[in-house]
């Protein structure tokens, strides 16, 4: 059988299972299969052990979970600063695209003033400007994605059954920026197209 026994980021090694009497060691170890609590059996396996032999010494008593757990924690100790950085990181990335969408629609209110007062109509204008920042936002979605995808394959010996690539990951950063994005883009416009021409062109 295939065992990970130098933890769970290290491959599988080939392990064989063979008498004692064949392969005589200092230490062994007892695993049981329990129905309930692990641990309340505990006294009862070290009188069982003692009334084989009275010479055999048992260790501490373990669950596996705790096993398990003990491996896993300096990874999982990584993986939350890792996923504590990634948050602050789509935060700052939400909050730096509402700003400079937002103030590049600001910048174009004469411009949307002057289309309005030729006859644009409000809804035209938001779906312009709704239209040219969502086409730049999507080109930057797509530099991003492949960049982040070629640095997740970096991380793929920290991950144990979990795909670098996550669809669901990848889909829901997707989604966070796209309605950031589009927010910054449409308060600014409605607000500009909310506003007469006249007051639009008396203000520069």
């Amino acid at each position: 059988a295939n065992l990970a026994t130098e933890g769970l980021a290290a491959p599988a090694a080939p392990e064989v299972y063979v008498p004692y009497e064949q392969a005589r060691t200092t230490d062994m170890t007892l695993v049981l299969r329990t129905s309930g609590e692990p641990l309340a059996l505990a006294r009862a396996v070290r009188a069982e052990v003692r009334g084989l032999d009275a010479n055999l010494a048992v260790g501490s008593v373990r669950t596996l979970a705790s096993v398990v757990d003990g491996t896993v924690a300096p990874l999982r100790f990584y993986l939350l600063l890792a996923s504590l950085f990634a948050g602050v990181a789509l935060v700052l990335a939400a909050v730096g695209l509402y700003g400079v969408v937002a103030y590049a629609v600001v910048q174009r209110t004469r411009e949307l003033g002057i289309r309005m007062a030729l006859g644009a109509q409000a809804h035209q204008l938001m779906r312009m400007v709704l239209s040219h920042y969502l086409r730049l936002t999507s080109v930057g979605l797509v530099l991003g994605l492949g960049l982040a995808w070629g640095a997740s394959r970096a991380l793929a010996h920290l991950l144990n059954g979990v795909q670098p690539t996550d669809p669901l990951t990848y889909g829901l950063v997707v989604a966070v920026l796209g309605a950031v994005a589009f927010l910054a883009a449409l308060l600014p416009a409605r607000r500009a197209a909310n506003v007469p021409p006249a007051v639009v062109l008396r203000a520069d």
